[in-house]
């Protein structure tokens, strides 16, 4: 453990191997039953068909051996893996387990309880960065090192064995490890070229087969553990294409397309991202779902009305006022029916958020599904009117108007009277007064 590169590198090692055996395990004890989505429309976190999104986030900064080098990115880039996996990619389960935490017990147990939580629509996704360390006795052994973990004392490390084991024991339908950190590229499978045309049926493809990958930062040379905005290399630009993102599915060969590119261009890196060989990987991927921000189309079921079209209509966030062609439809999610078919303009409002529009083609006889995403607004101080200038006014882009109330001519009393029913004992009335301006 004298380099930190070579520490973070070696982690690699052992991270492939994780992928060897994933299906050994449900091949000897039976084939997995898998449901099969056949609309666009239920390949969604709301349409409640495809089953649970989980993560795994490990990172180290912090070690509590001093022999053991600390790291300075890890922690950050963990969280803002799992703040981006939860606000924006619809995870509903994120274990973080960070510095002092990611001890190896943690990590056993955390891994133990997805076995018997996880079924086999979900999908789970492991992240992991931190120092490693490889078996220089038995090849192709190796360890990840936690934060407890004693300096050369390998028998305080989580062998690779042990986490390829667990991860041979879960029922999902995907896994997908990300490890910022070199791999061993000799034990990955043939790499697969994203098609020329990639709809929608591309995406459903995938998401119905098995799949095991792994994406990583590196092949078989170290790895930096600083980059750009507090992350390293590799997961500043991962983070970048994740938030960017618009489309509602997204791959990890898509992500690795756009990111392996810059991140050779700026480093000494070779990042790799390709199925696993021997772990039964059955040509599906991992499907990033965003939580909103396209249109998607579909076939309707038979309806009365071939005539018309029909919008659902979602925001991010939801309760937004939607607008089409400048009617106001109600708040998100919207569906609406028996539209005549032609281009509108789906618009959404929220306070404090950007308004977001979309122009859509209705289509007699088929369903669309319209997701906007909405931007919080960072509104600034209101300046104060002149004096001389009259009361001031402002109109927002619906017709709306707000009178400017300048500092200190609002003031009112705040709390509960003495004789007022159930009033707490310990609270007091006191007056309030308004010190900044506001509309």
């Amino acid at each position: 453990m004298k380099h930190k590169k070579c520490l973070k590198c070696v982690s690699a090692v052992m991270g492939i191997f994780l992928f060897i055996t994933i299906f050994f395990s449900v091949t000897l004890c039976g084939a997995q039953e898998y449901r099969t989505i056949k609309r666009n429309k239920d390949l969604l976190h709301s349409s409640g068909q495809i089953g649970k999104y989980t993560a795994l986030i490990i990172g180290i900064n912090d070690y509590e051996d001093e022999d053991i080098p600390d790291l300075k990115t890890a922690v950050s880039d963990a969280e803002a893996v799992e703040n981006i996996l939860s606000n924006r990619y619809g995870f509903q389960d994120i274990r973080l387990l960070t510095d002092r935490h990611a001890t190896k017990s943690a990590v056993v147990k955390a891994f133990r309880k997805m076995i018997g939580e996880l079924g086999t629509d979900d999908s789970l996704l492991v992240y992991y960065a931190g120092h490693g360390e490889i078996d220089r006795l038995v090849q192709g052994n190796g360890w990840w090192v936690p934060a407890d973990a004693e300096a050369s004392d390998i028998t305080t490390y989580l062998d690779n064995s042990t986490v390829q084991n667990y991860l041979s024991a879960m029922k999902t339908r995907h896994v997908l490890l990300i490890s910022d950190s070199c791999y061993s590229g000799t034990l990955f499978g043939e790499s697969r070229a994203l098609p020329p045309v990639i709809d929608d049926q591309f995406y459903l493809d995938l998401y119905n087969e098995k799949s095991r990958w792994g994406m990583t930062s590196g092949n078989k040379t170290p790895v930096s553990d600083s980059g750009s905005g507090g992350h390293s290399v590799f997961a500043y630009q991962l983070i970048r294409e994740l938030e960017k993102n618009r489309k509602p599915y997204l791959t990890p060969r898509e992500i690795y397309t756009a990111i392996g590119p810059v991140i050779r261009n700026n480093s000494e890196q070779m990042p790799l991202c390709r199925p696993i060989k021997m772990t039964g990987d059955a040509g599906g991927e991992f499907i990033f779902i965003l939580a909103g921000g396209s249109v998607i189309v579909d076939k309707p079921e038979r309806d009365s009305s071939p005539r018309t079209g029909s919008l659902l209509v979602e925001t991010k966030p939801s309760g937004a006022k939607v607008y089409v062609n400048g009617v106001n439809k109600g708040t998100s999610p919207a569906e609406l029916t028996r539209l005549n078919p032609g281009t509108v303009t789906v618009q959404s409002v929220l306070s404090g958020y950007s308004t977001e529009e979309k122009e859509v083609s209705v289509e007699a006889g088929r369903i669309k599904q319209v997701t906007l995403v909405m931007d919080r607004i960072q509104e600034a101080e209101p300046e104060e009117p002149q004096k001389g200038s009259g009361e001031k006014k402002i109109t927002n882009s619906i017709g709306m108007e707000f009178v400017y109330i300048p500092p200190g001519s609002l003031s009112f009393m705040m709390g509960s009277p003495e004789n007022e029913p159930d009033r707490s004992d310990d609270e007091k009335q006191h007056r309030v007064t308004l010190t900044k301006g506001f509309y």
